[in-house]
């Protein structure tokens, strides 16, 4: 899953036993950080802490700085399509025109 979707597992100590069980997958590992805690609980399992590694205003910085580009997708199947309600569009923008001027 780590290299299917690009995501990072955070959780590396062992949290039940001697096994990593509870994970945790994220796509910006350089803003979070977990840290594996007894539980308070009578319980087997450790608690998985995770929290933001920097300053949330730097945060909304890096977030503001993103650039919205657009993606077309030239795939021919969608070209037809886009063609064929094209030509549809034009057919009924005419056909309402000539209607209109009988």
């Amino acid at each position: 899953m780590e290299v299917q979707y690009g995501l990072h597992q955070l959780v590396t100590d062992v949290t039940h036993g001697n096994n990593v069980l509870d994970k945790v997958f994220i796509n910006r590992p350089d803003i979070y950080s977990t840290t594996v805690l007894c539980s308070l609980l009578k319980t087997k399992h450790s608690a998985v802490l995770v929290r933001p590694v920097i300053d949330r205003q730097i945060c909304n910085r890096v977030v503001a700085k993103r650039k919205k580009v657009s993606l077309y997708d030239l795939r021919q199947c969608n070209i037809h399509c886009v063609s064929k309600k094209f030509t549809l569009l034009l057919f009924a923008i005419t056909k309402s025109d000539v209607d209109r001027f009988q």
